[in-house]
């Protein structure tokens, strides 16, 4: 004797309506029985699309609060600027005065080496403007590992900062020349510690960032 699916009892072939799920397979389900069952799953199947909707509700809430919450981090928005144009805008200013001078004063003809040393450090630059740009962008618009990136950016930075400075040892200027340059070269690294040192130091221990950026750290 076939047994409901729904309920367990037995099918009387004459006695109640049923309706055969697989009947190959000998599986029916009395036609009471079928119904509850089939109003059970589109009940079971709103439910879900109901939590679905309530969590991407959740979810564009928190998004529209954390984005609401940019206005008021005024430490963030202002290394945000930085990043994307204070930044860039310096560097290319020294490069292109620095370039100027150079050329003024026929320093790639007297050493050669300087326009080796300039182009490597053109190209390294706007590496590092397109960097910094970049990571401004992603603290702005909450994409994943926005502080992982600028954390390697501040690295990036400061391993440059220090080492560039040097690079007038290399290309054969006089001793003279070297010792007035070498009070610019402490300034110059001086000033790469502070910038770093001071966002980096933000970036870490700001309880706002942490906030804000809670699962992108």
């Amino acid at each position: 004797m076939t047994k409901c699916e729904y309920c367990g009892k037995e099918i009387g072939l004459l006695a109640v309506k049923y309706t055969w799920l697989d009947k190959q397979n000998n599986r029916a389900m009395h036609d009471e029985c079928y119904e509850k069952y089939m109003s059970e799953s589109q009940s079971s199947n709103i439910g879900i699309e109901s939590e679905k909707k309530k969590k991407n509700e959740e979810k564009i809430m928190d998004n529209t609060k954390r984005s609401n919450e940019k206005v008021k981090w005024g430490w963030m928005g202002l290394f945000i600027v930085v990043l994307v144009v204070i930044s860039p805008l310096y560097s290319v200013y020294t490069l292109f005065s620095s370039w100027g001078v150079m050329v003024a004063n026929d320093i790639f003809n007297l050493y050669p080496k300087t326009y080796v040393v300039s182009i490597i450090d053109v190209v390294i630059s706007i590496f590092l403007i397109i960097f910094s740009i970049y990571v401004g962008l992603s603290l702005y618009y909450f994409k994943d590992r926005a502080l992982l990136k600028t954390k390697l950016y501040l690295i990036v930075f400061l391993i440059y900062g220090i080492i560039a400075p040097f690079s007038i040892y290399f290309v054969g200027y006089p001793q003279d020349a070297l010792n007035l340059t070498s009070s610019s070269i402490g300034t110059s690294i001086f000033r790469t510690l502070i910038f770093f040192g001071v966002w980096y130091w933000f970036i870490t221990s700001s309880q706002t960032v942490k906030r804000i950026y809670f699962d992108k750290v």
